[in-house]
This record gives structure tokens, sequence and C-alpha cells, in this order.
């Protein structure tokens, strides 16, 4: 008796995201994911992968050395399912005789979730050179690695914590001359120029044409609030009356924001106009 051959190469994974987000970032925002090392056709390393979200939509791959069609959407049917062609030869160039598929399912599981299922058919079209195509497919450089590759970038999104200061104009302020208002400003330069050579202020800056007339400034420190509060009371402009620190905690997606150590002025003479 003769075994028959295995046809079909399955893979399954199931990511934190609504059914509907899940077929999104998988069709239309399959360039944010797709592995660039070992899975492309081009010569010339790979730039972009496209899938046209219609039918008879194209998918392909965009390279320094040109455009690589991998296949074309056989069926378009947002956000349950999506099924491409796969014109890809064994010795892995672009063949629109090729006809194997790649069918694509996406389900609701609840609480947010989707399970992708992915079976690519048919492979028994390649003929005498099925079961080189079925290793590489069924391996886990294969499809393992595409699906592993989009789970990566659904991962759970980490949130980095920064501490907000924000310099206010108090109502009560103390009136001052030209001279004293100007030798308060370098005083108050100063101590955050300090601040910044610590380590301590990671952005500071004054606000333009803001909305409240009362904001003078806002800045970024890398310390617990508790502590910025206490800091901010060493401010010579703070302790003059002239200016409030209202400070929180902002949260921002992990890696958002990048600071580079700058020269900061350290009196209105450094300020240029």
């Amino acid at each position: 008796m003769t075994d028959t051959p295995q046809t079909t190469v399955h893979r399954s994974i199931t990511v934190p995201l609504a059914q509907a987000e899940a077929f999104a970032l998988f069709t239309d925002g399959i360039d944010s994911w797709w592995p660039r090392d070992g899975h492309s056709i081009g010569q010339a390393p790979l730039q972009q992968v496209s899938l046209e979200a219609h039918t008879d939509g194209r998918w392909f791959e965009r390279s320094t050395d040109g455009e690589h069609v991998w296949g074309r959407v056989l069926q378009w049917q947002p956000p349950h399912r999506v099924v491409m062609s796969w014109q890809i030869s064994a010795e892995w160039t672009s063949d629109p005789t090729v006809a194997t598929e790649i069918d694509v399912r996406f389900t609701d599981i609840g609480a947010g979730r989707t399970r992708i299922d992915l079976k690519h058919h048919y492979l028994d079209r390649y003929g005498d050179r099925h079961g080189d195509m079925l290793v590489a497919l069924d391996s886990p450089d294969g499809w393992q690695a595409v699906l592993a590759a989009y789970a990566a970038n659904v991962a759970p999104i980490g949130f980095d914590r920064h501490t907000l200061v924000t310099l206010v104009l108090r109502p009560d302020a103390p009136l001052l001359s030209p001279a004293g208002a100007e030798a308060l400003q370098d005083a108050h330069l100063a101590h955050t120029a300090d601040l910044v050579a610590a380590g301590v202020i990671l952005a500071a800056g004054p606000p333009v044409d803001p909305d409240d007339e009362r904001l003078r400034g806002v800045s970024i420190w890398s310390v617990a609030p508790d502590i910025a509060r206490r800091m901010c009371d060493e401010d010579p402009a703070v302790r003059a009356g002239r200016l409030a620190a209202q400070v929180a905690t902002w949260v921002t997606p992990a890696g958002q924001l990048r600071f580079e150590r700058v020269r900061v002025p350290r009196s209105m003479a450094e300020v240029e106009g």
C-alpha cells in the first residue's frame, strides 16, 4: 500500500488582537512584520512587501533589483479569510504557472484574541520537487518562522514612564525690575543646565504661544515624581515665588522617546535672537 503524500502545510498561531485588527495587520500591514532575512526571492535586499487589498490584487516584493510577484489574491473576505496563489517555483523564482494556494483564516476566540490558521495547499503540484518544497515550507524556517515574526509584531506593548514637569507663572508672582527678572531667569537656566548635565532632566524648553499664558516651561525628567518635586523646589524661580511646578507621570510606548545630550543655555546671553 502506498502512503498518500502530504500536500498541505498547516500552521496556527494565536495573537492578542481583535479579529479585524489581526486581519488588517496580516494584510495591509504585512510590510511591518514580514521577515527580511531568507524570506524573499530577489537577488538584492528586500525593501518592501505588499499585498493589494482586493480580489486579484498582487502579492509581491520590491527589492533594489525590481519587483518580484509572489502571487495574487484569490479570495478577499475581511476580517475572516484571505486566500492567495503562491506563484513561486521550486527554484524560488517568480513563476505564474505555479498553482499552489495559501489559505489564511482568522477566528475570533474572545477576550480580544484571534487564532490564525495558515494552510499551504496543493504542494503535490511541484511534482518530483514536492518533497523538497514540503521540507522547506514545513520546517522551522518556513511558515512557522513567518507566523512567529507576525506574532512578535503584536506582542503586548510595554510602556516607559517619565516624569513630566510644567512650570507656570504664579498668580501672586512678585513684580521684578527688568534687571531683576533677567538675573532670576539666568539663575533658573543655570539650575536647569546643572540638572541636564547630571542626567536628571532629559529635555527642557519653553512653550511658544501656549493656550494658557501662564505656562512658562516644560521638561521631561529621569527621576521619580517625588524627587522631581523636591528638585523643583530648589529652582531659584520657584524659590522666589515667581513660578510653580506641576509634576505628573507621563507614560509612552516603550522606546518611543529617545534623548540626546546637547548643550543647553546657562543664561539669556547664550540664547540666540
